[in-house]
């Protein structure tokens, strides 16, 4: 029989994560809130897999959205090289306090939910360099 423990404990990313710290803007995703609309805050990753990553933000606060609070989609945009932008839209599943070389902020884990055919193989071929 199986406990409490053994859930906690096991890891239910399905796939691998990889440390890389990529510059990214976040922002709350409104489907009803134009682009040009939106207030996003410079953030980084801490790692990224094929469905998810980990995102280090400067707040917990979007506006007067508090991130550790209720459920979230993000809008996050991805500078995977000089000229190469992934835009994609994430679930929120996680939010703490994080601390780093920096000093105090927040870590987000966010799983994704959708991005477009093309921004999909550029970041699947940005995934498979990391390896």
């Amino acid at each position: 029989m199986f406990s409490a423990w053994d859930t906690i404990n096991s890891n239910r990313r399905l796939n691998p994560r990889h440390k890389a710290r990529i510059r990214a803007g976040v922002s709350l995703f409104f489907a009803e809130i134009e682009d040009r609309d939106r207030t996003s805050v410079l953030a980084y990753t801490r790692d990224l897999s094929r469905d998810g990553m980990a995102l280090v933000l400067p707040s917990a606060r979007m506006g007067s959205h508090d991130l550790c609070e209720g459920d979230h989609v993000l809008e996050i945009v991805l500078a995977i090289s000089n000229g190469a932008n992934v835009r994609l839209t994430a679930r929120l599943v996680h939010c703490g306090l994080y601390e780093d070389e920096s000093g105090a902020s927040y870590l987000v884990g966010v799983r994704i939910e959708t991005m477009s055919a093309e921004d999909r193989t550029l970041y699947d071929q940005f995934i498979e360099g990391l390896q």
